[in-house]
């Protein structure tokens, strides 16, 4: 009906430039209700079109699991479109068009990411302070948009005395439920698997955690770190805390998360490669943390270390700061710590 109607629309505006002036003018208006009438028609059809554009968006946004889907399938055409251009360079730009440098006293080095103008909010930093019952934007707003960590103490509640008696069967029924509850973190390759109970080449996730359970009841001393990157064993992670409750709703989801392991355990330092929001949260023992100052800030800020114990968690913003840590034998005779890194921008 619609095609037959702009036909004859057509037809009659051919007819107009046909007649006469007194027949045009004639013409026009009686052409006039229906000219309203198709460009009424047209603004509903793009107003529909926008509302359903609109609504998609939005539940992309708001709808966790469509979030997921949108970035997993985005990510998916970028790597089938590597091969027509390189675009990977763009994840370390600042600005997707890039704008000439203005060159200062002649100095022609690329200005670094971490400015040394940066490094004044750390340079009277010397400890971290510890808080609880908060809330993100008073975390954001006091510490992290100045690149301070903080701890914060409340996070989960730490062991009571009936779990330190029964160490092992608690570490036991949590390597259970990761087999019961979380298969896809175990079918999932884990990045960065590192372990002395075996060597790297013949690691795989499964394996080291089935050893785990037999050494678990010989009081062995071991450890297991590793780092979960497939976007299946990301999702299945969660399960293994419940998201801090100082966590924004506003905030994505984390991209990638890790999760350390030790028995009777003790070690030299190993450092973490992490970017974004880190939240390192103990679950059970302790863990030894340094904070490292980045070496542009190295004249004028102060490294960082930290006991962290059950219940507690360490975030900061990974733009200052290199992470490190060190398994502790305490008393209690196994430790747990889950680490999540999250996308700022």
């Amino acid at each position: 009906m619609d095609k037959e109607f702009e036909e004859f629309f057509q037809y009659l505006e051919e007819k107009i430039s046909t007649e006469s002036n007194e027949g045009k003018m004639e013409m026009k208006k009686i052409l006039k209700p229906l000219k309203y009438l198709l460009w009424k028609q047209q603004l509903k059809s793009y107003a529909k079109i926008i509302l359903i554009l609109l609504s998609i968006c939005f539940a992309i946004i708001y709808i966790d699991s469509l979030n997921w889907l949108f970035c997993g399938v985005g990510r998916i055409f970028l790597i089938k479109f590597l091969p027509l251009w390189n675009w990977r360079y763009l994840g370390k730009s600042k600005c997707l068009i890039e704008k000439p440098q203005v060159q200062l006293h002649g100095n022609n080095n690329e200005v670094d990411e971490l400015g040394s103008r940066d490094c004044r909010v750390c340079e009277n930093f010397d400890q971290i302070d510890v808080v609880k019952e908060t809330k993100y934007s008073n975390i954001h707003d006091k510490y992290l948009i100045r690149g301070l960590p903080v701890i914060v103490s409340d996070t989960i509640k730490a062991p009571n005395q009936s779990d330190k008696n029964n160490n092992n069967e608690s570490l036991s029924s949590f390597i259970d439920n990761i087999f019961t509850n979380m298969s896809d973190m175990i079918t999932a390759k884990a990045c960065n698997l590192e372990t002395n109970l075996m060597m790297s080449k013949y690691a795989t996730l499964d394996k080291v955690l089935e050893v785990i359970l037999k050494t678990v009841e010989q009081n062995d001393k071991f450890f297991v770190s590793f780092r979960n990157c497939k976007f299946k064993a990301v999702k299945a992670s969660r399960l293994i805390m419940k998201k801090p409750y100082f966590y924004p709703t506003n905030l994505q989801a984390p991209y990638t998360t890790w999760l350390l392991m030790s028995q009777h355990y003790e070690n030299y330092q190993n450092e973490l490669e992490v970017y974004g929001l880190v939240i390192v949260t103990q679950m059970k023992g302790s863990l030894k943390v340094s904070l490292k100052i980045k070496k542009t800030c190295e004249s004028l800020c102060k490294d960082l270390n930290v006991k962290l114990f059950a219940g507690e968690s360490l975030v900061f913003f990974a733009h200052l700061w290199t992470f490190s840590y060190e398994y502790v034998a305490d008393n209690d005779s196994y430790s747990i710590t889950y680490i999540t890194e999250t996308n700022l921008y």
